[in-house]
């Protein structure tokens, strides 16, 4: 859920944003090399998370010039669900996280 503390191979963070983005053209590119039928709307899942220490190219929440979330510059990452783990605050052991939540989106230029 949205506000939730998660681990990532980026470090520790929170997510900041749930919902469905358009793929990337990049991907939809090589995708089409692969596969002539692509669907140009074609949308995936992510998690937009505000990590905790500045990141090796991070980002301000801003996909595909589209603002999802705010943050510091740098801080922010989106991430699939698999690369997620949920910190559980009654043990040591952590989970995947399975919530969902859209938020809307800016567009910017």
């Amino acid at each position: 859920y949205v506000g939730q503390r998660i681990r990532c191979a980026h470090g520790d963070g929170c997510i900041k944003f749930i919902g469905k983005v358009p793929v990337d053209r990049q991907q939809q590119q090589q995708q089409q090399q692969h596969n002539s039928s692509v669907n140009p709307h074609k949308q995936k899942l992510l998690f937009g998370v505000e990590c905790d220490a500045q990141i090796r190219n991070g980002n301000n929440g801003i996909y595909n010039h589209v603002l999802y979330f705010h943050t510091r510059q740098f801080h922010g990452v989106f991430l699939t669900e698999h690369d997620l783990t949920q910190f559980s605050s009654s043990s040591s052991s952590s989970s995947s996280v399975t919530a969902v939540e859209n938020t809307a989106a800016v567009r910017t230029q």
